[in-house]
């Protein structure tokens, strides 16, 4: 069976944040939460996780974007890898 494997790094979800405007309302605990805990450190980002990154960011930021709008520009940041776990 072949899977998908999603991941993001903390430097391409901080210029995300940069290039867009976003987290102006985190303090530095907040954002190392977003860029560390909710993000990097997971193996497979599930949607579920996107939408928490996208949530977050939301909730820390002057936008008038809505969640999925965000958790768009988040899916467009990951890397993507498949793997056939049956060889």
């Amino acid at each position: 069976m072949i899977k998908e494997i999603r991941t993001i790094s903390a430097e391409s979800l901080g210029n995300l944040c940069i290039r867009e405007g976003f987290y102006k309302r985190g303090n530095n605990v907040q954002y190392g939460n977003l860029l560390y805990e909710l993000s990097s450190d997971k193996k497979n980002l599930t949607t579920k996780n996107i939408i928490a990154i996208a949530t977050d960011i939301k909730k820390h930021s002057i936008t008038d974007r809505d969640v999925e709008n965000i958790c768009f520009h988040v899916a467009c940041i990951c890397n993507s890898y498949f793997i056939n776990d049956e060889i």
